[in-house]
C-alpha cells in the first residue's frame, strides 16, 4: 500500500471519529518520516546521470564538436579527444556524420593555419590569423549547438576530406 493510500485510510478513520485530529496528525507525520524513497523518487547518482546523457546522440554529437577546444587546456587533447569520441560512437550514423564534419574541420584548420603563417611574410597573414583565431572557437560552438538541436552543420571554409553525407 502506498503512502497516499495509508493517509487516505487515516483520513477516513478521522472523519468517522475513530481518530482525533491529534492522533491523525501524529500517525500521518510518522508515516511521512518513516518512508524511504522509492526507486522512482530517489535522486540518480552522478554515474546514472552520465549514463542517461550518454544515451542521447545529440549530447555525444555536441561533445564531439566541442572536443577540439580542449586544445586550449591540453594541446594534444584537441586532436586526440575528437578522434576517440568519434571512434567510440562511430556505429551511430548520426555520430559518424558529425565526426566527419569535425575531422574535416581539424584537417582544414591545420592547412589554414599553415597558409596564414606563410602569408604573414606578406602581412596578409596577420589579419588572417586573427580571423582564424576567432573562427577556431566560434565554429565548434555553433556546430555543438546545432548538433544538440539534432542537425548536422558543416563548417564554412572546410575542405571535404571525408564525405559528410
Amino acid at each position: 500500500m502506498s503512502i497516499g493510500d495509508e493517509i487516505r485510510k487515516l483520513e477516513t478513520l478521522r472523519q468517522e471519529g475513530a481518530l482525533t485530529q491529534e492522533e491523525f496528525q501524529r500517525a500521518k507525520d510518522s508515516l511521512l518520516a518513516d518512508r524511504s524513497p522509492s526507486p522512482m523518487e530517489r535522486s540518480p547518482s552522478p554515474m546514472e546521470m552520465i549514463g542517461e546523457l550518454g544515451k542521447r546522440e545529440n549530447v555525444w554529437a555536441a561533445l564531439l564538436h566541442l572536443s577540439p577546444l580542449l586544445a586550449y587546456l591540453i594541446p594534444v587533447a584537441g586532436i586526440v579527444a575528437p578522434i576517440i569520441l568519434w571512434q567510440m560512437k562511430k556505429g551511430s550514423p548520426t555520430i559518424d556524420r558529425h565526426g566527419r564534419v569535425v575531422m574535416n574541420w581539424l584537417i582544414s584548420q591545420v592547412l589554414w593555419l599553415i597558409l596564414s603563417v606563410l602569408l604573414c611574410f606578406m602581412l596578409v597573414g596577420i589579419p588572417m590569423l586573427w580571423i582564424f583565431g576567432i573562427l577556431v572557437i566560434v565554429f565548434p560552438v555553433i556546430g555543438a549547438v546545432k548538433a544538440y538541436e539534432g542537425t548536422v552543420w558543416s563548417y564554412p571554409l572546410t575542405i571535404r576530406f571525408f564525405k559528410e553525407s
